[in-house]
C-alpha cells in the first residue's frame, strides 16, 4: 500500500497492481484434532452455545448488565461467497442482541467475529463493512490453507475442540483494554458516527449529481477518534489550505471549514459541532468529495492529526510492517484508538475503521472494531470484537495499512478531584447537628477533615 493510495467511500484508487496467486476454496471442517471435514449447522451450534457461555460468564465476572443477563440463539443464517457458491460460515444471530460469526472449516478460528450489543447487518450496501470484510477476509483465510504452517492448522483443531467439549477452562478470555463493562460499546470509542446526516451537512453539493457529498470514511473516524479525545479546543485553516478536489473540480474554501471553539460536551457533542468536526476532519486530509464516495488516504490522515489538530503523535504504517500489531496492541492498552484500511483481494475497494479494544484470549487476540456505520441500520451495528489477520501470508490478509500512536498532548477524562462542601447551620450554640452536603468534582475517595478546633 502506497502512502499515496487513498481510500474511497469504499473504493480504492491506487497506481499501484497487485496479483495476488489463485487459492483453491477448501470447505473442511473438524472432526479430530488433526484433519478437517465440512463444518455443519449442528457443530456451528455447539461452538456458538459454548461462545455464549464465554460471554455470559465474562459480563458475569464484570457485574454488567445485571447478574441475571443471559442470551440465546434467535436465528442461524449461513454466509455465503459474493457468488453464493461458497460456504463460508454460519451467522447465529442472538437475542436479546448480538451476534457470533462461526467458521465453515476448523483449520480457521473457530469464532471470527461476535457482539453482545450489536444485530448483524445483511445489507449489501457497499457501506456495509462487516459483511463484506467478512467474506473477503475468510475467503482470503481459506485460500491461504495450502501454505498455511501446520501447526497453525493444529492451533485451530485444537480451539474446534475445546469449543465442542465445551472447555471453558482452556477457552477463558483474559485481560481486555478497556476492561469489560467500563464502556456500553466494549470499546474506548463510545461515538456511532457516519458519513450522511447529521454528519455531512458542512459538505460541499456534488455539482454532478446535486446532492450533498458523504463525509468519508477516513474524516468520520477521524472525527470520532478526535471527539475521544475531546482535543483540540479549536482548528484554524488559512487560504493556503484551500484546494480543488479531483474529481468532480469543487473549490473548497478551507478557512470556512475553521472551528475557533469545539464544545465536546463531555464526549458527546451536538449534531451541529459533529458536522463541524467531520467537515473539518475531511478539509484536513484533503478529501476529494462526492455524493457518491469522499476518498482520502491514511498518510494525509497522520499529517492532519499532528499538523491541523496539533496532536504529539500520528504514524502511518503499513500492515507488512513487523511491529504492526505490536504497536497496535500496545495502543489499546494505552487507550489510543487506531485507524485501520481495510480492502478486497481485488483491491477494489478500500475502507476506514476504528480499532479500540484489545482482548487476550487463549487462542488468537481479539480487536475490538467500530465500523463507521451508525448506531442504526437499520438496526444498531455500533462494533464487533474481531480477529483480526495477524500472521497471515503476504497477499492473503485485507488489512493493509493504519494510522497508529494517536496521541493528543492532554488524555480525556476529569480533573483532579476538587473538593466542595456545604454546612447548615453554619453556626449555633454547642451541642450543634451540622448537615454537609457533598458537591466535589472527580469522585474523591477519601476527605480529611479540618475543623479549625486543633
Amino acid at each position: 500500500m502506497d502512502v499515496n493510495d487513498f481510500i474511497l467511500g469504499g473504493i480504492l484508487k491506487s497506481s499501484r497492481v497487485r496479483f495476488l496467486a489463485p487459492g483453491v476454496l477448501i470447505l473442511l471442517v473438524f472432526i479430530g484434532l488433526l484433519h478437517a471435514e465440512p463444518v455443519g449447522p449442528e457443530t456451528a451450534a455447539k461452538v456458538t452455545e459454548t461462545q455464549i457461555e464465554i460471554i455470559s460468564q465474562r459480563l458475569a465476572k464484570a457485574d454488567y448488565l445485571g447478574a441475571s443477563y443471559a442470551s440465546s440463539v434467535n436465528t442461524m443464517r449461513p454466509l455465503y461467497t459474493g457468488d453464493k457458491e461458497g460456504l463460508l460460515a454460519y451467522v447465529f444471530e442472538l437475542k436479546p442482541q448480538g451476534f457470533i460469526v462461526v467458521t465453515a472449516n476448523t483449520d480457521l478460528v473457530p469464532v471470527i467475529a461476535y457482539s453482545n450489543n450489536s444485530s448483524f447487518p445483511w445489507d449489501e450496501d457497499p457501506l456495509n463493512l462487516l459483511l463484506h470484510m467478512l467474506r473477503e477476509d475468510i475467503s482470503l483465510r481459506m485460500a491461504a490453507l495450502e501454505i498455511l504452517p501446520e501447526s497453525v492448522k493444529v492451533r485451530y483443531n485444537t480451539q474446534w475442540g475445546n469449543y465442542l467439549s465445551g472447555n471453558l477452562t482452556l477457552l477463558a478470555p483474559g485481560d481486555s483494554w478497556p476492561p469489560e463493562g467500563q464502556t456500553w460499546t466494549g470499546g474506548w470509542v463510545e461515538s456511532m458516527w457516519h458519513q450522511s446526516s447529521p454528519y455531512w451537512n458542512e459538505c460541499p453539493i456534488d455539482p454532478v449529481t446535486s446532492d450533498r457529498c458523504v463525509v468519508g470514511c477516513v474524516a468520520t473516524a477521524m472525527g470520532q477518534i478526535i471527539n475521544f479525545w475531546q482535543y483540540p479546543d479549536a482548528v484554524i485553516f488559512t487560504d493556503s489550505d484551500s484546494y480543488t478536489t479531483n474529481t468532480r473540480g469543487i473549490f473548497i474554501d478551507a478557512p470556512a471549514a475553521s472551528i475557533p471553539e469545539i464544545d465536546y460536551n463531555d464526549g458527546a457533542p451536538t449534531p451541529e459541532v459533529c458536522a463541524d468536526i467531520s467537515y473539518a476532519c475531511g478539509v484536513s486530509v484533503k478529501m476529494n468529495y462526492t455524493s457518491q464516495g469522499s476518498g482520502a488516504s491514511h498518510g494525509d490522515c497522520a499529517n492532519a492529526y499532528r499538523n491541523y489538530f496539533d496532536f504529539d503523535r500520528a504514524q502511518w504504517r503499513e500492515e507488512e510492517s513487523l511491529d504492526f500489531y505490536n504497536i497496535l496492541e500496545q495502543n489499546m492498552k494505552d487507550s489510543m484508538p487506531a485507524q485501520l484500511g481495510i480492502t478486497d483481494a481485488g483491491w477494489n475497494y478500500a475502507h476506514s475503521v476504528i480499532c479500540d479494544g484489545f482482548r487476550e484470549t487463549t487462542g488468537d487476540d481479539e480487536w475490538h472494531l467500530n465500523f463507521g456505520w451508525g448506531g442504526n441500520n437499520p438496526d444498531p451495528l455500533p462494533s464487533s470484537w474481531y480477529v483480526l489477520p495477524a500472521g497471515m501470508p503476504a497477499g492473503y490478509t485485507i488489512i493493509f495499512d493504519g494510522v497508529l500512536n494517536i496521541e493528543a498532548p492532554r488524555h480525556p477524562g476529569p480533573g483532579a478531584p476538587e473538593a466542595d462542601f456545604t454546612a447548615d447551620p453554619r453556626s449555633g450554640p454547642a451541642p450543634l447537628t451540622v448537615s454537609f452536603t457533598d458537591l466535589s468534582t472527580g469522585d474523591p475517595a477519601e476527605w480529611e477533615w479540618d475543623f479549625g478546633d486543633t
